[in-house]
């Protein structure tokens, strides 16, 4: 199966082709769901990633309209009343077995992942994973800064940042987006 990795700006379609993707896998083979792990950042993409996987299962099993039909019928040579069933054995599948269907945010998967090996990992039986950002950005700001004049690409970077902040008039400390 291996690992397929996107990555996209905001607002290029990313969801829609995951979904996409994801559909064509579980129509080929409707337990293969238990084995994809959908990793994206944030809670709010995971839930909306997960509600269109549903969405378009539901659609296709109840014989309405969907955007991904065509390109189903298309990648995986399946007629469409085939695809429909499928789809509807996926739908049942995926909801008696909820804990399998793995669309997380890399943080959970980490923390997940971080308990199964804690004792590989020699981690204390009760722990718990804490980011403080404001000692991460002061970290990663301080490095980068270090760099400054002694790398070319991150004074190049830094340089044309500032350039930019002028330009827009923006004066006082600088804040990351």
């Amino acid at each position: 199966m291996g690992l397929t990795i996107y990555k996209s700006s905001a607002g290029s379609g990313k969801t829609f082709t995951l979904v996409r993707l994801y559909l064509e896998k579980v129509i080929r083979s409707p337990y293969l769901f238990r084995r994809i792990l959908a990793i994206t950042f944030t809670n709010k993409a995971t839930e909306e990633m997960k509600s269109r996987i549903i969405l378009e299962l539901q659609l296709l099993a109840d014989g309405h309209e969907s955007s991904h039909l065509k390109f189903l019928q298309e990648s995986t040579k399946i007629e469409e009343e085939e695809i429909r069933k499928r789809a509807g054995e996926v739908l049942l599948k995926i909801l008696h077995e909820y804990s399998s269907f793995s669309v997380s945010t890399i943080d959970s998967y980490f923390q997940v992942l971080s308990r199964t090996l804690a004792k590989e990992l020699k981690l204390p039986v009760k722990y718990n994973i804490e980011l403080d950002l404001d000692s991460i950005c002061d970290a990663v700001t301080e490095q980068l800064l270090s760099l400054a004049g002694k790398n070319d690409a991150i004074t190049g970077w830094l340089k044309e940042m500032l350039v930019d902040r002028i330009d827009q008039g923006k004066t006082g400390t600088f804040q990351a987006n």
